[in-house]
């Protein structure tokens, strides 16, 4: 094995290497929940992750790259933990939408760094556009998992896909306007606002392709 495979003090390279990407994304947020976006730079990150500048170039090209790779895995991660929660809780669609918008609080508001970037979104253009592309993500993600909700029967996924927009590019405007304190409203108000809305969403898709189907009945 080469000394470089190797790494050092028994520590394989690869792992050291993921460690200095963690510590630089870990740093980022930081100066992003203390000072703001604007706060960012290469020589921030380096001297709060306490890494040479090397190790920067080792995974970001530059700043605005790594706000972006910041973005993507702050929607991954959020991804996973409404979709893992869906899958977990049993019961009726309500259930299960009700944990999502629980597990998506939950990620948002347990790391608080995690809300101040939900709220420096707008003010920085790189993190806009990765909010934007989250919102297409979970949206699309939305319609995957529509079956879940609503059953093998479903309408067009035209229709559903811009009713997941709608649902999700609604929702987390409320979630950032929650965070500013713009909408005083306790947590579990706005949790159940937030599952009312998608659950009236979920009756007008079953309800509009059972119309569906009986129309094409009626045409054969």
């Amino acid at each position: 094995m080469a000394a470089a495979d190797r790494g050092y003090d028994g520590i394989p390279a690869a792992q050291r290497r993921a460690a200095r990407r963690e510590a630089l994304l870990e740093a980022t947020l930081d100066l992003i929940s203390e000072s703001g976006a604007a706060a960012v730079s290469k020589r921030s990150v380096c001297a709060r992750a306490r890494l040479n500048d090397r190790y920067f170039y080792e995974h970001f090209a530059d700043r605005d790259v790594l706000l972006s790779v910041l973005g993507q895995e702050l929607t991954a991660e959020a991804l996973r933990a409404v979709i893992g929660s869906m899958l977990l809780v049993g019961g009726t669609a309500e259930d299960r939408v009700r944990a999502a918008v629980d597990a998506a609080l939950d990620y948002f508001t347990e790391d608080s760094r995690r809300g101040r970037l939900v709220l420096e979104s707008g003010s920085d253009r790189v993190l806009q556009q990765e909010w934007l592309s989250g919102i297409r993500t979970v949206a699309d993600a939305a319609v995957g998992i529509a079956p879940l909700l609503i059953g093998e029967h479903r309408p067009a996924d035209e229709d559903l896909s811009v009713t997941a927009y709608i649902l999700v590019s609604g929702s987390v405007d409320l979630l950032a306007a929650w965070l500013r304190g713009d909408v005083a409203i306790s947590r579990a108000t706005l949790v159940d606002r937030i599952v009312d809305l998608t659950s009236a969403a979920l009756d007008r898709a079953s309800q509009a392709d059972g119309a569906g189907q009986v129309d094409a009945t009626r045409a054969d």
